[in-house]
């Protein structure tokens, strides 16, 4: 499947805003539209859910200074613990001398008489160096600081009867707990309406952010590997620097960097980004409303990188440089025409019918060298590298939406509710015959508690019935299906390079809009005079026509073409509540909970997709297929089904084989593949793969608590995941017995590895790989709930501070305090690839004042 579009933010009105680049302080609410019928109205991109976002407003009245200002500290919440010197050097000779045992086939890993060995085990450190080992360098001490946030706001609102408005200003900074790595963000935003008549209403909000992005290196190859993997492989005997004042590498393994020498990289990307979004609203006569916006996003990065000679992916390319500029700029003109009638007595009929257009500009050149003289002019002189070492591309695209849509709403005495969405959208990136999908929707909402036959009780003091089902659809294929030739296929002609062209994109007039068509049902419910609230919600989504990639032959220019391939479905359920627990005039609490679950599955595959004999049509996604293990294999324990295997490696069950004939011949399906027969056979294949690791939690949930005493405040809140699974990819990694070969590090858990002097050991001896990464041993259950932050605040009264203050605050803030979970990983949702960047905790304390 091609990447799955994240939920579209509708920012004041304007569709696809940066949130990053919104000011915490200047939202007013955050909603979230879920079913299909509230997201329809919003058209392409809205598959996926849609989050109102709206800013603060100007209101009438005098002006109201307000000023926020608070500092954070951050701390690794569970640092990696690496093997000490001493230690890892005993550890390592230890390994050398099982690695000999291993390959000469010495007990208990065969029978030669060790005697009959010409060859010695590898001794890697001599008995003085162990015995005067120490930690010259704490190589993740040497990589990551404290962490520091500031951040202060300052707004000014006011407004007369005809007009309002509101200014703000914004700045945020962040020095990441590792090195060379934070952000620095400005933010602006000048927000005014204004009433020129009766019948006329106008505003208008500019908004400006300036972001800095210090951003580590991704890793793309060993030299590459990043700075927090290099500095858990660096072993803690080594040091920063070696003799003659150059980043020492280490011998046994010289394609990683030094960690420290990854501090004098540049990595940065500055964007400038500015949102403006008009408004006009006419009221045409007391039923008619005609409303219109127009709106412009624009954005520029600039991305600068460069690695000098002092580092090791520098050294080798004698300086390397590299810069991008990206600019995107979103135009939105929509234009709305809306007509409410009371028809009679309690039935109310609202249509509304609306135009809307959006264009994307997207532009971006590149350029690269190395092999430069000096690093003193870093990017700033790419021409000051090899002639034949630079690189240069640019490129532009250019889409457009077009839509037309619809929307009735009929109310009955606010009891029973209904509601109707029609909606076209174009879009350019389809060729003519499908340009246009056609996306429909309905909803309908029963008020009970509005019945007669509800009003003798006082129990329920709210219950709301609500249905719906609707499409939406999406048009992100990553490009257009259009066919085109492209450039850079130079030949040969004569003695003569000559600049060539040949096709690059085959063109597919039948391809279509992906279209999700969802239905959901829901209950509102409030208790005792709406002290308990709450809803429930279920939901059933499939994805059809899914945007995908098909393969087209391998004797073909071109090896793929875009198709509409596959379908998914996808379900789940959701409970949210809310409670007053106490409410007294002195004080309250209240609290909020929510529950939800949620699976997918394909409901049908792409038919140009080969399958694993262990796949099915109907599988779940998020999941990882391998073997399944029972253990470690143990001296002189029999495993016919692995027969070449040693003790110490991981023992993977025989589950499964293939079904044969009388002839012992395999028997195939209708598709040509081998049937399983449901019974060991002595092997391990394909056969014996099942589902090893479930992705998705069965249960996510939050819950949070406020109290107020007079004028303190304490919240807290907690949320956590039940039922998922996560592979730990650093501790496969990092106890495999390659890290002994290179002298890389091992971390504390290496005292388990399984060997003939410690066969109690719990993790394998990675002597033998051929069952070591795909196997289940390496997932664990990684449930979890961690305490999300905690907030203690004070308010002032106002007559304190002589009155200069209409409102006070103080505040206290800790983030990611603790974490309880079965999983033994650094972190169960941030260890999600190999050696990732760690989990913070922080620390805040803050000011809130208003003039």
């Amino acid at each position: 499947m091609q990447k799955i579009p994240p939920p579209l933010y509708v920012i004041d009105g304007f569709p696809g805003g940066d949130i990053n680049a919104v000011n915490p302080n200047d939202i007013e609410s955050i909603e979230v539209l879920k079913d299909a019928s509230s997201t329809s109205i919003y058209g392409a991109r809205a598959a996926n859910g849609v989050i109102l976002v709206t800013t603060k407003r100007g209101k009438q009245g005098k002006v109201n200074i307000n000023f926020k200002a608070n500092a954070s500290f951050q701390t690794m919440a569970n640092p990696y613990d690496m093997m000490d010197a001493k230690e890892y050097m005993q550890m390592s000779n230890d390994f050398f001398v099982e690695d000999w045992k291993y390959n000469n086939k010495i007990y208990p890993y065969g029978n030669v008489d060790p005697n009959t060995i010409t060859s010695s085990p590898k001794v890697a450190f001599t008995d003085d160096q162990i015995k005067n080992a120490r930690n010259v360098t704490d190589w993740f001490d040497e990589v990551t600081r404290t962490g520091i946030i500031n951040n202060e706001s300052l707004s000014i609102n006011g407004g007369s009867e005809n007009s309002r408005y509101l200014l703000s200003l914004g700045h945020f900074g962040q020095k990441g707990v590792v090195e060379n790595s934070g952000a620095e963000k400005f933010m602006g935003r000048l927000s005014m309406e204004v009433d020129l008549a009766k019948w006329l209403t106008t505003g208008i909000s500019v908004s400006g952010t300036q972001i800095s992005n210090d951003k580590l290196a991704s890793a793309s190859s060993d030299k590459d590997a990043g700075v927090i993997s290099d500095a858990l492989l660096y072993p803690k005997y080594l040091s920063v620097f070696d003799n003659e004042g150059n980043y020492l590498i280490n011998p046994d393994h010289p394609n990683h960097a030094n960690p420290v020498s990854w501090k004098e990289i540049t990595n940065e990307t500055i964007t400038n980004r500015y949102l403006v979004n008009n408004f006009w609203n006419i009221d045409l006569t007391k039923e008619l409303v005609f409303r219109m916006s127009w709106g412009v996003n624009s954005s520029f990065a600039r991305t600068n990188q460069y690695y000098p000679k002092t580092m090791l992916t520098g050294y080798d390319a004698n300086s390397k440089a590299y810069t991008k500029e990206l600019r995107k700029n979103d135009y939105l003109l929509d234009a709305t025409l809306t007509y409410t009638k009371d028809l009679f007595k309690g039935h109310t009929l609202k249509v509304m019918a609306g135009y809307a257009y959006q264009k994307f500009i997207e532009e971006y050149i590149e350029a690269g060298n190395s092999d430069f003289l000096t690093d003193a002019f870093g990017v700033n002189n790419l021409g000051a590298g090899g002639d034949l070492t630079k690189t240069v591309g640019s490129s532009k695209t250019v889409t457009k939406y077009l839509s037309y849509f619809g929307c009735i709403n009929y109310d009955i005495s606010d009891k029973y509710l209904f509601t109707f969405t029609l909606r076209a959208d174009g879009s350019d990136r389809f060729g003519k015959d499908n340009r246009f999908g056609f996306f429909p929707s309905g909803a309908f909402a029963w008020r009970v508690i509005e019945e007669e036959f509800m009003k003798k009780q006082n129990v329920l003091s709210n219950l709301k019935l609500r249905l719906s089902v609707g499409q939406t659809g999406n048009a992100e294929i990553g490009g257009n299906t259009y066919g085109y030739y492209g450039t850079g296929y130079n030949y040969v002609f004569g003695n003569t390079v000559v600049n060539g062209v040949a096709e690059k994109q085959l063109a597919n007039r039948k391809l279509k809009w992906e279209t999700t068509t969802e239905w959901n049902i829901g209950l509102d419910f409030g208790f005792f005079n709406n002290r308990l609230t709450g809803s429930f919600e279920y939901f059933n989504k499939t994805v059809s026509d899914l945007l995908d990639k098909r393969n087209v032959g391998s004797y073909y220019p071109v090896s793929e073409v875009a198709d509409n391939l596959g379908e998914t479905e996808s379900s789940g359920v959701e409970l949210q509540l809310s409670s007053v627990n106490i409410r007294t005039k002195d004080f309250q609490w209240t609290t909020d909970l929510n529950l939800s679950s949620y699976k997918d599955r394909w409901k049908k595959r792409n038919p140009y997709t080969i399958l694993s004999v262990y796949n099915t049509t109907t599988d779940p996604l998020h999941v990882k297929w391998g073997y399944v293990s029972d253990g470690i294999i143990q001296i002189g324990e029999n495993v016919p089904h692995m027969s070449d295997a040693a003790p110490g490696s991981i023992k993977i069950k025989d589950l499964n084989g293939w079904m044969k004939d009388a002839n012992g011949d395999y028997v195939l399906d209708k598709d040509g593949r081998k049937q399983l027969s449901g019974e060991p056979d002595g092997m391990i294949d394909d056969a014996d793969k099942v589902i090893i690791c479930r992705e998705t939690p069965d249960l996510s949930f939050g819950i949070g608590n406020t109290l107020n005493y007079k004028n303190w405040d304490l919240s807290f809140f907690f949320y956590g995941e039940i039922g998922r699974e996560l592979y730990n990819n650093t501790r496969s990694q990092f106890l495999k017995a390659e890290r002994f070969r290179y002298s890389d590090n091992v971390p504390t858990e290496a005292r388990d590895r399984w060997s003939s002097s410690n066969p109690t050991g719990k993790y394998p001896s990675g002597l033998y790989t051929k069952y070591y990464d795909d196997t289940d041993f390496w997932v664990e259950p990684a449930d979890f709930i961690r305490l999300k932050n905690i907030t203690l605040g004070y308010t002032f009264p106002k007559k304190a501070f002589g009155g200069i203050f209409s409102s006070a605050r103080l505040f206290v803030d800790a983030q990611n305090l603790f974490c309880i979970t079965n999983y033994t990983g650094a972190d169960p949702e941030t260890d999600n690839s190999y050696s990732s960047y760690p989990n913070q905790r922080t620390f805040s304390f803050g000011i809130d004042l208003t003039f």
